[in-house]
């Protein structure tokens, strides 16, 4: 039955080959062909399907793409695709028609801006590298950004005392170098500095020399001819320069420790104790074209001066006075310099009075040095000038003539004048100080000072500008008034009727015959007897404040003072005391300590006592602490400290130690105006050069100008 049924079918195949003349191109089937799909014609397939599958009749894609790995075939896009999207790593995307990262356009681009030296770039990876790598050591790590191995502990900080630095190559602290040490040092690693091998204890007044790594005595200065004794380390007197004493007349001082020359020098001499001579005071200067004369000391006129003056430019030798002068006037009697001009005190030449343009009321012509007058009728006041209208307008050129330091240009009164404000608005001179119109400098008001020191008992201080009382010891029954500085009869205080007046210390106290019983003291107050309460913090016991006295207690072991005990007998703190504490002398309660303890500074933190001022730890009030005054110095209350009893007059400075006054030359040769003044030593003083002329009878030469001659002031009562 079954080959009935092959047989048949093979006859069926073979009709209908022979139905259809068909052919096979590849694997694609043109003309009538068996087709199982029963189309009449191949469908023409759209993309992206354009194979037509007979096995599944429909369109698919074409077997024949092959996909190389890692891509995948898409049956939906029939194309190859990455299976998944890879992440990237920075400076690259994703590409899949390479399924591969890439770098992207800009790092391609610029490579070499993207790496620090010495990295290189890595077109594959898309990323900076180091060019070689090396094994760091244990205390090291590889740094990737630079390529080389760095320390571990680079931020540790060595110690700046010993000057260490960090050294990177071995990663630790090390001294900058090694320097060579003596011949008696060691070098130490810790330090940084070269050591004395063993440091041995001294024996006083011996101490241990680092220099010489051996006990020494102490670095002082000994005083000439002395030296230090290496034993006692004193100063002690050099013997050996007792035979340097060669000169004639000299012998050996050994209280002085020097050669002594046994000569009286004249006044106006010094010894010079080095060649056992006279010689002249080197601190006596002469004016100047004045020299010494070696023979007498005098001053005398240097006359080898007189070819230095220049007489093309008007100027004559002045015997008199020592110093080239300008020539006045022609040999025919003219003046040199005629008109508005003036002849200069330097060269001698004839130069334009511009002092004149403040008074000037019209226009100066500064060249021919000239007032020329203007239409206007009304002058205008001094440093004033007129303008095109003939008003009158502040000269605002005499603003250069101002100092601007310490002066200002006043439009209103068109003139320089002092600054007397500080930029905070505090005045410049305050108190007794008073400003000079034309230097602007502060100085002590010379009214006061004269007044104040025409005052018996009276001080003036010329640092502070202040007038004060010398402290005197005055008699018993009196006391100093602090306003006229004298001992005045003791004032009758209103004391209380149970209060007596004591002469002596002027002031009221109790009377002397009142007496307390014992632990009653007398209250200075009202002259009544209380109970000493301070004696309750020694009471170990229980105190009674009303009998004043103190019970002893069942308790055996006896409380701090201040402290009492309780109903089982533990020691508390009496606060009951804290009421002893007097607030008006700086007192406060410490409930810590249970006592009264001194407030040591005010609530805005500023201390209690000031100055030479100290606390009594006893009642907490600021007293001077004692001390012993050697003269000439003696002891004021007032400021608590050894003072000397009489100021120095004005220009001299007082060393306060011996009360010794000296002329202060650099303060007072300063303010000197050395064209019209010489600095005078013996006074102090700034005199007037020597003129030639005298002044009238009851007049004096002007010591500021040096020129005019003016009435003598009276002297002040």
């Amino acid at each position: 039955m079954k080959t009935q049924n092959l047989i048949f079918n093979l006859l069926i195949f073979s009709l209908n080959v022979q139905n259809y003349n068909a052919q096979i191109i590849g694997q694609v089937t043109t003309g009538p062909i068996f087709d199982p799909c029963h189309t009449t014609a191949i469908p023409n397939c759209p993309p992206p399907k354009t194979f037509w599958n007979i096995n599944v009749c429909q369109c698919t894609c074409d077997p024949n793409i092959y996909c190389p790995p890692p891509f995948i075939f898409n049956n939906i896009t029939c194309q190859c695709e990455c299976p998944i999207n890879l992440p990237c790593p920075p400076n690259q995307f994703f590409d899949p028609l390479t399924c591969t990262c890439h770098c992207k356009d800009d790092c391609l681009n610029q490579p070499w801006t993207m790496c620090a030296k010495p990295q290189l770039w890595n077109n594959k990876t898309c990323s900076c590298y180091c060019p070689q790598m090396t094994f760091c050591k244990s205390y090291q790590f590889w740094n990737y950004d630079t390529c080389s191995c760095e320390c571990k502990n680079k931020q540790i900080k060595c110690c700046p005392t010993y000057g260490k630095i960090f050294d990177p190559l071995v990663c630790q602290c090390r001294c900058p170098r090694h320097f060579p040490c003596p011949i008696n040092k060691i070098w130490n690693e810790d330090i940084c500095k070269c050591v004395c091998p063993v440091v041995y204890p001294c024996r006083f007044p011996h101490v241990w020399n680092d220099t010489l790594c051996r006990c020494a005595c102490p670095y002082i200065v000994c005083p000439k001819n002395y030296i230090q004794d290496p034993f006692t380390c004193k100063c002690v007197c050099n013997q050996a320069l007792s035979k340097s004493c060669k000169l004639p007349k000299t012998y050996w001082d050994q209280k002085k420790c020097n050669c002594s020359c046994p000569i009286e020098c004249a006044p106006g001499r010094v010894l010079n104790e080095i060649n056992c001579h006279c010689d002249c005071d080197p601190a006596i200067t002469c004016d100047t074209n004045f020299i010494k004369n070696a023979t007498n000391c005098n001053c005398t006129c240097n006359q080898t001066l007189s070819t230095s003056c220049n007489t093309t430019l008007h100027q004559r030798w002045n015997p008199d006075l020592c110093k080239c002068e300008c020539i006045k006037a022609n040999p025919d009697g003219t003046l040199i310099c005629t008109g508005n001009f003036i002849q200069d005190s330097k060269n001698c030449s004839c130069v334009c009075d511009q002092s004149l343009a403040t008074s000037c009321n019209g226009t100066w012509d500064s060249i021919n040095c000239k007032c020329n007058t203007n239409p206007c009728d009304t002058p205008c006041p001094p440093n004033f000038i007129h303008d095109a209208a003939c008003n009158c307008t502040c000269n605002q050129t005499l603003q250069s003539i101002c100092n601007t330091t310490t002066q200002f240009f006043n439009l209103t009164s068109c003139q320089c004048e002092c600054i007397k404000v500080k930029p905070d608005g505090t005045l410049i001179c305050t108190g007794n100080f008073i400003q000079d119109p034309v230097s602007c400098k502060c100085f002590c008001d010379p009214v006061k000072e004269r007044i104040c020191l025409s005052q018996p008992n009276h001080s003036w201080n010329s640092t502070i500008c202040n007038c004060s009382c010398i402290p005197v010891q005055c008699p018993v029954g009196t006391i100093q008034d602090l306003t006229t500085c004298n001992c005045i009869p003791c004032p009758q205080l209103n004391c209380s009727t149970i209060q007596i007046f004591n002469p002596d210390i002027c002031t009221c106290m109790c009377d002397p015959a009142i007496t307390c019983s014992i632990n009653f003291i007398k209250d200075p107050k009202n002259c009544s007897c209380v109970c000493d309460q301070s004696l309750a913090t020694s009471c170990n016991g229980t105190w009674d404040s009303i009998n004043c006295k103190c019970n002893s207690n069942p308790c055996d072991t006896p409380c701090p003072s201040n402290f009492i005990h309780d109903a089982a007998c533990n020691c508390i703190c009496n606060q009951t005391l804290s009421t002893s504490c007097n607030t008006t002398l700086h007192q406060r309660w410490n409930p810590d300590l249970c006592k009264c303890e001194c407030i040591k500074a005010n609530p805005d933190g500023t201390p209690i006592c000031t100055g030479n001022f100290i606390q009594d730890p006893k009642n907490c009030s600021c007293v001077c602490p004692l001390l012993t005054c050697t003269q000439p110095l003696i002891y004021n209350q007032t400021s608590c400290q050894c003072v000397c009893s009489k100021p120095c007059p004005v220009n001299y400075i007082q060393d306060p130690a011996l009360c010794t006054c000296t002329c202060n030359e650099k303060l007072v040769a300063s303010n000197c105006d050395f064209n019209t003044h010489v600095f005078n030593l013996a006074s102090c003083s700034c005199d007037c050069k020597p003129t030639g002329f005298a002044c009238p009878f009851g007049t004096i030469l002007d010591p500021i100008n040096c020129k005019d001659c003016v009435v003598v002031p009276p002297n002040p009562t």
